[in-house]
C-alpha cells in the first residue's frame, strides 16, 4: 500500500527486453531491502539485488542500483512499457503502521492510462493539468474526490465525461515528474479505491456493467 506522497526520483540506468515483459534496472538515493515494495509511477513494483557485475560498478558512482521485474500485464496497463534508459519515474515506498496517511490509500494497481489534453499556468508556480480517460470510468471521478497520476495523490477539481482536471502546487510540480508532461503524453491513472469497491458491489444488484 502507499500514500501518493513522492519521496524521490529513480533514474532508469537499463532496459532489457523479455518474451513476456521486460526488467528495469533503476538507482536511487535510498537504500532498499530486496523484496520491498516500491511504487514507481504509481505502479507497485518489487525491488529486487542486481547481480550483474557490470551493473554493480554503477553502484556508489550514482547511488543505489535495483532491478525491476515487470509482467506483460504491467506493460500492458501501465507508461512502464514505454521508459527508456535515461528516464526519471516518481518513487514511493510502501507505507508502515506508523507512516502519516497524508495523501490517500493506493494500491499501486494502475487502472488505465490517460493522455494529458492540456496544461495550463495559473500563476505563483501553480498549474492546472487536464487529463482525457475511457469513458467508462466515469462512476469512479467526483469532484474534490481523490485521484492518482503517476503516482501522486490529486484532488480532482472538476470531472467530465471522458476528461479530469486537477490543480498542481509548486511543491509537487518540482519534485515529480510531472514538470516533465507535456500535452500528449500518457501517464499511469489509479482511481480510488474505496470508489472502486463501492461500484463494484453497486453493479452486483443492477444491470451496469462491471469495470474490467
Amino acid at each position: 500500500m502507499f500514500t501518493g506522497l513522492i519521496q524521490g526520483l529513480a533514474r532508469v540506468v537499463a532496459v532489457e527486453a523479455r518474451v513476456a515483459g521486460r526488467g528495469l534496472t533503476i538507482t536511487l538515493s535510498e537504500s532498499l531491502t530486496t523484496g520491498e515494495s516500491l511504487a514507481l509511477n504509481g505502479v507497485c513494483c518489487t525491488v529486487l539485488p542486481v547481480l550483474n557485475d557490470s551493473k554493480l560498478a554503477l553502484m556508489g558512482e550514482i547511488g543505489h542500483v535495483y532491478q525491476i521485474d515487470l509482467l506483460q500485464e504491467t506493460c500492458d496497463k501501465t507508461t512502464l512499457k514505454d521508459v527508456v534508459v535515461g528516464d526519471v519515474l516518481n518513487y514511493e515506498r510502501c507505507v508502515t503502521p506508523t507512516t502519516l496517511l497524508g495523501g490517500h490509500l493506493l494500491q499501486g494497481h494502475v487502472d488505465y492510462r490517460g493522455v494529458i489534453q492540456s496544461i495550463q499556468t495559473l500563476g505563483d508556480g501553480t498549474y492546472a493539468v487536464t487529463v482525457s480517460y475511457p469513458a467508462k470510468f466515469f462512476p469512479l471521478l467526483v469532484s474534490k474526490g481523490s485521484i492518482a497520476i503517476d503516482g501522486i495523490s490529486l484532488t480532482v477539481v472538476a470531472v467530465a465525461s471522458d476528461s479530469f482536471s486537477v490543480h498542481i502546487i509548486p511543491h509537487t510540480w518540482q519534485v515529480t515528474v510531472l514538470s516533465q508532461r507535456k500535452a500528449g503524453d500518457f501517464v499511469n491513472l489509479e482511481y480510488d479505491i474505496v470508489g472502486k469497491h463501492l461500484y463494484h458491489f453497486y453493479t452486483l444488484h443492477t444491470d451496469k456493467e462491471p469495470l474490467v
